[in-house]
């Protein structure tokens, strides 16, 4: 076991975070610049793959990363990352085309999900867990800061230069990240006998490739449309198929001995429920400031910004208090305790709500967050085995994303639903008005007569209300959930608590792990 240096730490974290940022700014930063890449390339019809297709490719290798990672080693798997991010990030910039500009962003999304990965799977091999909660609520908080700082760079760019630098601007800092890593990033790594899940790994990127098809174009091509019953039991199939050859794989690319482990099982099925319902929080309560609480600001990281002070502030808070105390159990609650009660206070608001708050209600759900989805990471990482190290933490970030594609399509589908019943009855003509325009496009309600308007915000007030309603039950689940999590004392070093030491109590003997590095 070797011991590295305060500095050394410093240096590989200040590398991490760079690194993360840069994939978080670029997983934002592309919408604000949508009307530009099309006004240029034009095929308006295929602007939906833009993210689409960096979501599916960064969803299906997250797993893929975390597995490879404990079979190879980080160091250079996260080296490969930056430099896949950075070629995609080549590609979109001098796209040429609509499918080029997509295929530059499917190559975007392999490179994310490493990134998002390694990173807090790095933090776990050089940090032991009773230090790694301030340092991951610090990583999150600079998440957060650039999911903010996507949109309003993006739009500084776009209205005086051109939409390409939006990609061109990542590959120096990736090219930084990356000559850091090797300075910095040289962490020991026993190599064990392997064979890789290659049929593993095929039918996990069936499954899911067809399952967000599924969730993401069902409104639009009608959910018992032919092709969407296709994905659906191409779904059903495929994950049938993954769990027989997981279970008879010899290094399974997702172990579903993990799931027999009560805390892993209910972390990431957390991780799950609360993404579908971030959803309702960080799309439709921006989309309500600006529609019903007639907000100017048109940077959606603008509308955002109380939901990121608020995870931002209970991330650093938690995470050096986990360091100080060595319990995270309390947090979780708490944070879900928060979120259920700022999913009330979003389904109370009507036309007569104002702007204040909103946004105090994404503030404390960002307090929720802040408080629950870093620290049961830090709890997974604290209990697994080092050589699932990689895959645990990648599994958390996996379900947590296909949590947010579940909650988009879910939350949308009701929002268009509930807009097709009542603007017709409250909008003069409004069976004429296309909803999913007003909703894409908010600034040309605006331009609208008096009466047209006023009863299209209604209508959003009275289909958000339901929106927001349809929310509550996924943070109570949460909610209850977080009550489940059993409670293990953070390690100083980097062998499990055996099953007898948790507070709680959870289910799975769990072997020692002489591998790791700590301060």
């Amino acid at each position: 076991m070797i011991t590295l240096s305060h500095n050394r730490i410093r240096l590989i974290l200040y590398g991490l975070v760079l690194s993360n940022i840069m994939a978080g700014v670029e997983g934002t930063i592309v919408a604000t610049a949508r009307p530009f890449i099309v006004e240029d390339l034009h095929r308006f019809d295929l602007t939906v793959w833009i993210f689409v297709a960096y979501l599916l490719t960064q969803t299906v290798a997250t797993n893929l990363w975390g597995k490879l990672s404990d079979l190879f080693g980080r160091q250079r798997l996260y080296q490969l990352s930056i430099i896949i991010f950075m070629c995609g990030s080549t590609v979109c910039g001098l796209a040429t085309s609509m499918n080029m500009l997509i295929v530059g962003r499917a190559i975007q999304g392999v490179g994310a999900g490493g990134l998002f990965t390694l990173t807090m799977t790095i933090m776990g091999d050089i940090l032991a867990p009773r230090d790694r909660g301030k340092y991951v609520g610090y990583m999150a908080g600079a998440f957060a800061v650039a999911t903010v700082l996507g949109p309003l760079v993006g739009g500084l760019i776009v209205d005086h230069y051109s939409w390409r630098f939006i990609f061109f601007l990542m590959p120096p800092f990736g090219a930084i990240s990356l000559a850091m890593s090797f300075f910095t990033l040289r962490l020991p790594f026993a190599r064990r006998a392997h064979r890789i899940d290659y049929l593993g790994a095929l039918t996990m990127t069936i499954w899911v490739t067809a399952i967000m098809l599924y969730l993401t174009f069902g409104e639009q091509d009608g959910w018992a449309s032919p092709k969407m019953l296709l994905a659906l039991g191409t779904f059903v199939v495929g994950l049938a198929t993954f769990i027989w050859v997981e279970s008879r794989a010899a290094e399974p690319i997702l172990p579903l001995h993990l799931f027999r482990e009560r805390l892993f099982a209910t972390v990431v099925t957390t991780h799950f429920v609360v993404g579908t319902v971030l959803t309702s929080v960080s799309i439709m309560a921006p989309l309500f400031l600006q529609i019903v609480g007639g907000s100017t600001a048109t940077r959606s990281g603008l509308l955002t910004v109380p939901l990121t002070i608020g995870m931002l502030t209970t991330s650093v808070i938690s995470g050096r208090r986990i360091s100080t105390t060595g319990k995270y159990r309390i947090y979780p609650i708490v944070g879900t305790g928060m979120m259920v009660c700022a999913a009330i206070g979003l389904a109370t608001m009507g036309t007569e709500t104002g702007r204040a708050l909103p946004a105090a209600y994404m503030f404390l759900f960002g307090l929720g967050m802040g408080n629950t989805m870093q620290t049961i990471t830090v709890a997974v990482q604290n209990r697994v085995r080092h050589e699932d190290l990689g895959v645990a933490t990648s599994a958390t970030g996996f379900f947590r994303g296909l949590g947010q594609t579940a909650g988009s399509a879910v939350y949308s589908a009701i929002l268009v639903g509930r807009l097709d019943h009542w603007l017709p009855k409250l909008v003069p003509d409004g069976a004429l008005v296309n909803s999913a325009s007003l909703r894409d496009s908010p600034r040309q309600i605006l331009e609208l007569p008096d009466a047209v308007r006023t009863g299209i915000v209604e209508s959003f007030s009275r289909s958000l209300h339901v929106v927001f309603l349809a929310g509550i039950p996924a943070c109570v689940i949460a909610f209850i959930l977080a009550w489940r999590v059993p409670e293990f004392p953070l390690r100083s070093n980097f062998t499990p608590i055996a099953d007898d030491d948790a507070v709680d109590g959870a289910t799975g003997p769990l072997e020692a792990t002489p591998v790791g590095v700590h301060v």
